[in-house]
């Protein structure tokens, strides 16, 4: 599956540092597999809350571990520095599936950390495809638009709320023009 995410953490504070003591500026992305399917894979000796579902106490270890890394990275960040915390996708089938299917509605986490940001819950009909311009906009760079993504900081709407979820999750396929649906790769 992977690293551990305590490795994964240890070392994206390796490459943190690393990163920071350039002139440069610089992203850095972490992934953590702690809480994929089937079982999870909390790291070993992790705090799992007790929970007897093996997914619930991978999830409660990984956030923990998640939350003292962005508690770590604060402490040690250049005013500038922007962190983002996002899901990619909701929980797929495994140990906790039937225990979420209980609730009638599920989002993926988007949250941004900054120290010129106020705090706000934005709800609308969004998609991780609006992830990435909306960062972008928060860099200042001056990008509102990326792909099929909006950014959720403006008033214009995102895809996802001009065609409705369903139309739009329904067009993608669509939009794969010259992949290779086997391979999921550009076709020759």
């Amino acid at each position: 599956m992977g690293a551990y995410d305590d490795i994964v953490f240890a070392r994206a504070r390796q490459e943190f540092d690393r990163l920071r003591s350039g002139e440069d500026p610089f992203a850095l992305f972490v992934l953590t597999t702690a809480t994929h399917p089937h079982d999870g894979y909390p790291s070993p000796g992790c705090d799992t809350g007790g929970f007897e579902n093996p997914m619930l106490a991978s999830a409660h270890c990984s956030d923990g571990q998640a939350v003292e890394f962005v508690r770590w990275l604060q402490e040690h960040a250049p005013d500038d520095l922007l962190i983002v915390v996002a899901s990619d996708h909701l929980q797929v089938a495994g140990k906790a599936s039937q225990l979420l299917k209980r609730k009638a509605k599920r989002d993926n986490l988007f949250l941004v950390l900054g120290r010129d940001i106020e705090p706000q819950v934005i709800e609308r009909t969004a998609t991780t495809l609006d992830v990435a311009p909306t960062v972008a906009s928060l860099l200042g760079l001056g990008i509102t638009e990326m792909g099929l993504g909006r950014s959720l900081l403006l008033p214009a709407p995102t895809l996802a709320e001009q065609y409705g979820l369903a139309r739009f999750n329904s067009m993608i396929p669509g939009w794969r023009t010259g992949l290779d649906p086997q391979a999921g790769m550009a076709s020759r």
